[in-house]
């Protein structure tokens, strides 16, 4: 079983106030990606935008009136002292060495100057490292939106507890510059993607229901070689990653569990997820949460089996499917195999997930290259 995620808070090492500025030091970090949050007590006469800088950048406003806990900001709860902090910045980047906050009375009203939270976040990281290769395209918020919803879909499917679907149903993301190697970061509200992939670039699949870009290679999903996913990395195996913490799941070392979702780590043209959505790997869910067997059997959960149906796809492979995209030779109505419901030995060698089809689909006799 998968180990919880655990909140890492770096302990406070030195704290000064002066009229004019307060700082709080962090000493000897090891560089990282980190959240960084503040308390106080909210009062009518406060600055509405009491200026933190980090490590002498530039200086965030803090609206001090607000309560911590206000919608405005991205708020924890913090498991120690029972205080909401706000964000400051949910994921910050640091080189390494020390780490200094600093509050100046640079603002509109009164300032106050109360507690700061220092949480190391788990970043999922490329298996290689940073990328040395050309610019790739990056990515923007518009790109994420319907792969991180499909996400969300995904693992509520799998029969999650009330409490895990309210997370992810709070749950927000976030596009930036990650430390280099990072792919993505989560806090328990919100999920953190590297601008580029690592310097790889992201495979956006715009049907991200459909595997048709993958095949199963030694029991993973790997990319089609010379397909839209080859060296690229999966967003959707990222956020599918980093919503797992989420709901409550630690990461696994790569030696032990290579092929997992929660692996610490993953490679190019690689995709994975939770048990039971139609790839041989699988992850245990939280322990208020029973694992979902692999979909090689008959035991998939029921909201998995609405959300990803087996499709009716005769005996082509999604290889087979996408050499006939790659060719302009799409097969066209009436020329399909004929549609028959794959055996249990069958499926072991087809994606089982490759295709969603709708029940209008299915009535009008429709298979999936007629989607294509």
């Amino acid at each position: 079983q998968s180990p919880r995620i655990r909140e890492q808070v770096v302990p406070e090492t030195g704290y000064t106030s002066t009229g004019d500025f307060a700082t709080w030091t962090f000493t000897g970090l090891a560089a990282g990606t980190y959240r960084i949050s503040t308390t106080w007590y909210e009062h009518p006469n406060r600055a509405t935008d009491a200026p933190f800088s980090i490590n002498g950048g530039a200086a965030i406003d803090i609206n001090q009136e607000l309560d911590p806990s206000d919608g405005s900001f991205t708020s924890i709860v913090d498991s120690g002292s029972g205080l909401v902090f706000a964000d400051i910045d949910g994921a910050y980047v640091h080189a390494g060495g020390d780490l200094v906050i600093t509050l100046t009375d640079d603002a509109d009203e009164f300032i106050i100057a109360d507690a700061i939270r220092v949480q190391r976040l788990s970043p999922l990281q490329a298996a290689a490292g940073e990328s040395a290769t050309a610019a790739v395209a990056n990515l923007n918020q518009g790109d994420v939106t319907e792969v991180f919803q499909t996400a969300v879909a995904i693992w509520t499917a799998t029969g999650l507890t009330s409490e895990q679907s309210e997370l992810l149903a709070a749950v927000t993301f976030d596009v930036r510059d990650l430390a280099d190697g990072h792919l993505g970061a989560a806090s328990t509200s919100a999920i953190f993607l590297d601008i580029n992939g690592a310097g790889y670039g992201w495979f956006v699949d715009s049907t991200p229901l459909v595997n048709e870009e993958f095949q199963f290679v030694d029991g993973s999903l790997s990319a089609i070689p010379g397909g839209p996913a080859d060296g690229q990395i999966d967003l959707l195996t990222v956020v599918l990653h980093e919503l797992g913490h989420v709901i409550g799941l630690g990461d696994l070392p790569s030696a032990s569990a290579a092929g997992n979702l929660m692996s610490e780590n993953i490679s190019t043209s690689l995709r994975r997820l939770p048990a039971g959505t139609g790839s041989s790997t699988s992850s245990s869910l939280p322990a208020a949460q029973p694992p979902i067997s692999s979909s090689s059997d008959n035991s998939t959960a029921a909201g998995l089996n609405g959300l990803l149906e087996t499709p009716l796809v005769g005996h082509h492979t999604p290889a087979e499917l996408y050499a006939d995209r790659q060719d302009d030779d799409v097969l066209e109505p009436g020329t399909q195999p004929a549609n028959t419901r794959l055996s249990d030995d069958e499926a072991d060698g087809i994606d089982t997930v490759f295709s969603f089809l709708t029940q209008e689909n299915n009535q009008n006799n429709q298979s999936p290259f007629d989607q294509i």
